[in-house]
């Protein structure tokens, strides 16, 4: 018994460690820290683009506008 108790421990923490790390929201944390376990990919290229607000509105020659992180799902669906 105690043999099967150590195996399972064993297993739960390999499983553990080797699970993704996660993104848990805005800022990946309650402190909106932005850190991340991972790295990011070289800056040195655009992967890809898209056009935002193309019809911007503003108040007399005051623009007010608050841009969101873009969010990307376990599939790689990148939500803008």
């Amino acid at each position: 018994m105690r043999l099967a108790a150590s195996l399972f421990l064993v297993l739960a923490a390999a499983a553990h460690a080797a699970s993704p790390p996660t993104w848990r929201g805005y800022g990946g944390d309650a402190q909106h820290t932005a850190l991340s376990a991972v790295a990011a990919q070289p800056l040195n290229t655009v992967l890809w683009h898209t056009p935002v607000d193309l019809q911007p509105q503003y108040s007399g020659s005051d623009l007010y506008i608050h841009y969101g992180e873009p969010m990307v799902t376990a599939a790689n669906t990148v939500l803008v």
